[in-house]
């Protein structure tokens, strides 16, 4: 584990500005006047287009203090506010890592004393929560809305965490960076939540104030920001998830591409066996015949394309996968000639074949996946340790 250094500061303020020129002038005067020893303060212009930059320009000008850095980088245009965590963070050197907004919706008080718990019980994550501190001016909709999200953190991941979207979440920078956050708007809150909790890191929350705005007074998170927040919430969810559901997810380009191509091959089956019925050759051979060219041509494609990682690495050659693909798709036509004489017996002749056909398909994704090209990872090559004799000084 890394040790702070006496030159290396307890923390990393990160600014992100856009379009704050109303109060961007008094969260630099706060955040730089902060009763602790040794900090840096990262401001990331995110694109503003109003008096923003002059503002933060001419106060870093005219900043001097030994025990705070001012550090002040500027985005060409408006990324949003996940990439200037992402800027700034790539440039913070604190053993600590948190946000302040340039609205002044959260007091920088506040600060101090999540760094002073995080130093103190030697904790990697400290959040300051609205809702066990005080809430002021908060719009209706948006209390609800932030109710709704931790409830359904809370039922997904199994956790007492009130705040997700809050602010300040205190974290350590080593700790951040190793999560590799990709969000590029506001959606950092549910995917750093998500990426900690399922690392079963330990998050302690302690109340702080806060006084909202309105979106008249520039408030710039919306409906479509919830939306995404939720089905991260539920992506990251799934894709940690052991169960059935889970495991496909994290599949989902290869059983999309088994779809299309055993539908692709559902289709080609069927245009061969009208060729041929059309030009009057016997119905069961016709059948036979277009049924062995549609597997031939999936075949082919399934080993070049849908697993053909799998097939590059997998030690068993072409032509025992070709045979095992025969043998496990002949069983599967069989599956589906069984269903569709039981389906028929109650359903229409349509509906029956289609029911049939996807057990059929179903049955063929498992065995292929299982079997055919089964998933072999490669085995982990294990260094011999070498003894080491202590040292005369250790004896």
């Amino acid at each position: 584990m890394s040790k702070r250094t006496n030159d290396q500061p307890k923390l990393t303020i990160l600014l992100p500005v856009y379009n704050e020129e109303k109060t961007i002038g008094q969260v630099l005067n706060k955040i730089t006047r902060l009763p602790i020893d040794k900090y840096e303060v990262i401001i990331v212009n995110d694109g503003s287009s109003d008096k923003s930059d002059e503002i933060i320009t001419r106060f870093t000008s005219k900043f001097s203090n030994s025990q705070v850095s001012l550090n002040y980088i500027s985005h060409d245009k408006n990324r949003g506010k996940g990439a200037g965590i992402k800027t700034g963070l790539a440039n913070a050197k604190g053993t600590y890592f948190t946000i302040q907004d340039a609205d002044l919706e959260y007091d920088p008080e506040s600060i101090p004393k999540l760094l002073n718990r995080a130093l103190g019980d030697k904790l990697d994550v400290v959040y300051g929560s609205r809702f066990l501190g005080t809430i002021k001016n908060m719009p209706l909709a948006n209390y609800y809305a932030n109710r709704f999200y931790n409830l359904l953190l809370r039922k997904f991941y199994k956790t007492n965490i009130s705040d997700m979207h809050t602010c300040y979440k205190l974290v350590k920078t080593r700790l951040l960076k190793s999560l590799d956050i990709t969000s590029e708007g506001f959606n950092y809150a549910p995917e750093l939540i998500s990426k900690l909790l399922l690392r079963n890191i330990e998050i302690v929350e302690m109340p702080i104030s806060y006084s909202g705005r309105n979106k008249a007074e520039g408030k710039k998170i919306g409906a479509r920001d919830g939306i995404e927040c939720t089905l991260m919430l539920f992506k990251y969810k799934i894709e940690a998830s052991n169960n059935i559901i889970g495991k496909v997810y994290r599949e989902r380009i290869l059983t999309a591409r088994y779809i299309l191509i055993g539908s692709l091959g559902f289709v080609f089956n069927y245009a061969v066996l009208w060729m041929l019925t059309k030009n009057g050759l016997n119905r069961v051979i016709a059948e036979i015949l277009a049924a062995a060219v549609a597997l031939h041509v999936t075949f082919i494609f399934h080993d070049r394309w849908t697993y053909k990682d799998r097939a590059l690495s997998y030690k068993r050659k072409l032509f025992t996968r070709y045979r095992t693909y025969l043998v496990s798709n002949s069983i599967g036509s069989l599956i589906t000639i069984l269903f569709f004489a039981v389906f028929s017996l109650f359903l229409n002749h349509l509906l029956s074949l289609a029911l049939a056909s996807f057990c059929g398909l179903f049955w063929n994704y498992i065995i292929n996946k299982l079997i055919v090209w089964k998933h072999t990872p490669e085995p982990k090559v294990v260094s011999e340790n070498k003894v080491q004799l202590p040292h005369i000084q250790d004896l």
